[in-house]
């Protein structure tokens, strides 16, 4: 169940970007620049993909608009869901617990709970 929580994951993630990169209004005010790699936490493990990095046409502004569909603050590598359920489950058990069940098999360092419990 998790590894297809995974590859659905990623396929949803890869099917957004590919949208956005079909999106009138944004091949209008962007220029798509290049492609990079990408990885992300997710409720079911890392998550892999590739995304692109657009400049604006009118400004020079360089942006990632996956991360900003996805809510994804700079070099913030936690889905917000993730971060919603760590802060829930280490309220009520230990960081090390609450890493385990808030995304399956992926290192969450007890310093980024901690860090996540203070934003």
């Amino acid at each position: 169940m998790i590894v297809f929580g995974n590859q659905v994951t990623q396929f949803l993630v890869e099917c957004a970007e590919n949208i956005i990169l079909e999106l009138k209004d944004r091949k209008e005010k962007f220029e798509y620049l290049e492609k990079d790699d990408r990885t992300i936490i997710s409720i079911f493990g890392e998550v892999n993909f590739k995304r692109r990095y657009y400049q604006d046409k009118e400004t020079k502004e360089r942006i990632y608009q996956l991360d900003q569909f996805l809510k994804l603050e700079k070099r913030e590598r936690m889905l917000p869901n993730v971060k919603e359920k760590l802060i829930e489950e280490a309220r009520e058990m230990s960081y090390k617990k609450a890493r385990q069940k808030a995304s399956y098999e992926t290192e969450i360092s007890k310093q980024t709970i901690k860090i996540k419990l203070i934003n």
